[in-house]
């Protein structure tokens, strides 16, 4: 199936629920063995092309794109039935919410200049929560913490707070960042990289258990509802300091952008803009590369020829295509082990104002299974038309055991027993996780202690003619903008490569 402006984003993909094994390893032409199935006549008789990219998300069209400038003949091999990877924009959620990535910053050049290049409008940011609304006193967010409503200005003196000194005013979903503000040594974007900073390559935990910061600080404000990894103990501090450095550069300027009708319809545009073949619905399965070239393998069968292929899956995709010869050193265990965040929404359709009826703000922040509910203020006249149950971490992985009906069942009970008012307004609509999407496996690449320190470096290097780029392989900006540093890098060494 080959990609087009009249079909992209019009398939709903949010009901994968089969693990990533078996839609990658059942079937295939790479039987579990990972031997590549037998050629027909026909598929030795393709053309050689300069370059095949696997995965049609931002990393990949941006590169697609650039070597097209230059004159090289590629090809797009997507798994999914759309292009954007984990840019989504749920279309069919009132108000059209974000699944994945949510903001385009100041500072992200390449995918302004993509946007004003391909004729995509910009917005300000719609922000993910109601900035004021509407009677006096209710505020924004609502604290629940066991079993208690606590407003945020109510929070400095509640005795459920844990925080010390001055941090006794931020919120918990703040914590994290201010309390290791103090801590940040980088100055630098890729400061992160440099070995005299490996010493900070250890746990947000340890790194705050050794600065005095007490055990039910870091619980409730870095592993509740944690954004990065899944507890205070599998992230890294130095990531976490690379995170806040490249935020304070991002704040030099003014501006949060967001592009108009949905995040989606940039690579929509990238991929009209785009004269080769795309090949939709075509899960790689094995690559094998050799001095001459190499040969990529997909579900059906299929062999596709090249001079040379990028591969910008998340590593944990990336982790179940076979490549002969096989990845080595720390490349091998970057892709093996590099973890990701995971995130679990369950998207809601709002049919009644529920914060007038309760009298508390519209989003709620809770230590509970419902981890936090926002309201998206998304509809004429910023009206809050929908909401999502947000689960991350290990609340998230918890979730994603359950199928999609009983997480529903389960977490509308959770949330009528505690805001009844808000359940009775709520009408569930479709359960979204990245961890089940099988060609993402998880949101952003979360490091891990030591992981930076130990293949940081690696891990993006070309493997004879086999290249790697995606967010992950960024070294000095983050979201969207990653992804198009990496595409940009990857087709610069391809160029090179190839002359």
């Amino acid at each position: 199936m080959l990609w087009s402006a009249r079909t992209a984003g019009s398939v709903d993909t949010s009901m994968i629920t089969t693990t990533r094994r078996k839609i990658l390893l059942g079937a295939l032409g790479v039987a579990a063995s990972g031997a590549p199935a037998s050629r027909t006549a026909a598929q030795q008789r393709r053309p050689i092309i300069d370059a095949i990219i696997v995965g049609g998300g931002l990393s990949g069209l941006g590169a697609a794109l650039a070597l097209q400038r230059e004159g090289l003949q590629v090809e797009i091999i997507e798994a999914r039935d759309r292009l954007g990877g984990r840019v989504f924009t749920l279309d069919d959620v009132p108000g059209a919410p974000e699944a994945g990535a949510n903001v385009i910053g100041p500072m992200y050049a390449r995918i302004l200049d993509m946007a004003r290049d391909l004729g995509v409008p910009l917005e300000s940011m719609r922000p993910r929560e109601p900035v004021e609304y509407p009677a006096e006193d209710i505020g924004r967010t609502i604290l629940h913490l066991e079993g208690n409503f606590i407003r945020l200005s109510e929070w400095p003196d509640h005795p459920l707070n844990p925080f010390r000194g001055d941090l006794r005013t931020t919120a918990p979903w703040d914590f994290r960042s201010a309390a290791l503000n103090s801590l940040n040594p980088l100055k630098e974007l890729d400061d992160w990289y440099d070995p005299k900073f490996s010493v900070h390559d250890i746990s947000v935990a340890a790194a705050l258990s050794e600065a005095g910061f007490s055990d039910r600080s870091i619980a409730l404000g870095v592993t509740e509802n944690q954004g990065y990894g899944n507890s205070a103990e599998d992230v890294s501090a130095l990531h976490i300091h690379q995170l806040a450095t490249w935020a304070t550069h991002q704040s030099q300027r003014k501006g949060v952008f967001h592009v108009k009708g949905g995040n989606m319809r940039l690579p929509e545009a990238m991929g009209a803009a785009f004269r080769g073949t795309i090949r939709l619905n075509t899960p790689v399965t094995a690559i094998r590369s050799d001095s001459t070239g190499v040969e990529v393998h997909t579900q059906s069968g299929d062999v596709f020829r090249a001079r040379t292929a990028l591969v910008t899956l998340p590593f944990c995709a990336a982790r179940l295509v076979k490549f002969d010869p096989p990845l080595r050193g720390r490349q091998a265990e970057a892709v093996n082990t590099l973890n990701y965040s995971t995130t679990t929404q369950i998207l809601l359709r709002v049919d009644a104002p529920y914060w007038e009826q309760d009298g508390l703000p519209p989003t709620m922040w809770t230590d509970t299974s419902v981890g936090q509910l926002l309201a998206y203020p998304y509809g004429p006249q910023d009206d809050v038309t929908s909401a999502a149950i947000w689960l991350m971490g290990a609340d998230a992985i918890l979730a994603d055991r359950y199928e999609h009906a009983e997480l529903i069942a389960r977490s509308m009970a959770a949330l009528k027993r505690i805001r009844p008012a808000a359940e009775a307004a709520l009408t569930p609509l479709k359960v979204w996780s990245w961890q089940r999407d099988p060609y993402a496996g998880g949101t952003w690449a979360s490091w891990g202690p030591g992981q930076i320190s130990r293949f940081a470096s690696d891990m993006a290097r070309p493997h004879g003619r086999i290249h790697f780029a995606g967010e992950h392989t960024a070294r000095l900006q983050r979201g969207m903008e990653g992804a198009l540093e990496s595409g940009e890098r990857a087709a610069l060494e391809i160029l090179l490569k190839l002359s």
